[in-house]
């Protein structure tokens, strides 16, 4: 069994769309836990409507009814209300969906034939289309390829060369839910919870996999967190948790693409501060021009030489 894990808050113009999405699918075992986090609209009466709708079906025993399972509670953020619901999953695999997002049709199907035939895999990614509707969208795609993670050597492949950094979202990815025994998000910080669980699930898993099939559909919402600048330090601190986790140093000559991913979000948690924010405070790396990728990453690596990471960021913040 699959089981789907939905938070919702705020989303009743978008959660119909969530839900029809999985039903669409042409995957029978599977359970959808819709986890209503003290949502001030409609949202947790419309998961009680569809949890009605589906306990009122005939069970068909050729072609099994989804189950749909709603939890009530207090607003604790998402990594809360992913907690809760990890807690009666009852899947031998877990993944996990925003209720503003959806999942294109065909997606699930070819991931559960793929786990089925390869069944020593813990963590399988699958592409998606990312800020539909914004000026930053794209896709995320990826081949069909597996990654050998029993050693730290593999992790760090990944992490670094394959830039799991980039893309560590929980909700493109399938995780074998044995993984999760001992483990939660934590629900002490706004954003960033995916990267800190995921740099923990990478530590115990064996085998990870992406696939060229299926896509998950990430809305862009004015209204989310995601895009906070806000939540900028915490986000920050999220990937140094990461890489203290996995036991890579970010000084170091492997790490210097994702050095200057990490430097972005420091500026912008200058740029939110207005002046020097809370810890944590990146040291200076000095890092050859010849990694830069644009003329913004060459001005920030020469400014980052020339005056130091703090007055680079003060710099840069006011623009």
């Amino acid at each position: 069994m699959l089981s789907i894990i939905i938070p919702v808050y705020k989303t009743e113009k978008y959660l119909d769309r969530c839900i029809e999405s999985i039903l669409m699918q042409k995957v029978d075992d599977i359970e959808i836990i819709l986890v209503d986090d003290g949502s001030p609209d409609r949202s947790g009466e419309m998961c009680d409507e569809w949890a009605r709708k589906y306990q009122q079906l005939t069970p068909n025993t050729q072609h099994p009814t989804p189950i749909v399972r709603v939890i009530h509670k207090q607003n604790g953020g998402p990594g809360s209300a992913r907690n809760m619901a990890l807690d009666i999953a009852q899947g031998t695999y877990i993944t996990f969906i925003d209720s503003d997002d959806a999942i294109a049709e065909n997606t699930f199907l070819p991931i559960i034939n793929y786990l089925t035939e390869h069944q020593d895999i813990d963590i399988l990614e699958y592409p998606a289309h990312l800020y539909i509707g914004s000026p930053k969208e794209r896709q995320l795609t990826f081949e069909n390829a597996l990654f050998d993670i029993h050693d730290i050597r593999g992790k760090h492949n990944l992490w670094l060369d394959n830039k799991l950094y980039a893309h560590c979202y929980s909700c493109n990815k399938v995780f074998r839910r044995s993984l999760f025994d001992g483990l939660r998000y934590s629900e002490s910080v706004t954003l960033g919870e995916d990267i800190r669980l995921i740099s923990q699930l990478l530590k115990k898993a064996r085998n990870y996999a992406t696939i060229n099939t299926g896509m998950y559909l990430y809305y862009f919402n004015g209204e989310s967190i995601s895009g906070s600048l806000k939540y900028a330090d915490e986000l920050l601190s999220s990937h140094l948790y990461a890489v203290e986790q996995l036991g890579i140093d970010i000084y170091s000559k492997a790490s210097r693409r994702l050095y200057l991913t990490m430097l972005n979000f420091q500026i912008d948690a200058y740029r939110f501060a207005k002046s020097t924010p809370k810890e944590p405070i990146l040291r200076k790396n000095p890092i050859p021009l010849r990694y830069a990728q644009n003329k913004k990453d060459f001005t920030k690596i020469l400014l980052m030489r020339i005056l130091g990471v703090k007055n680079m960021c003060r710099l840069f913040s006011c623009r």
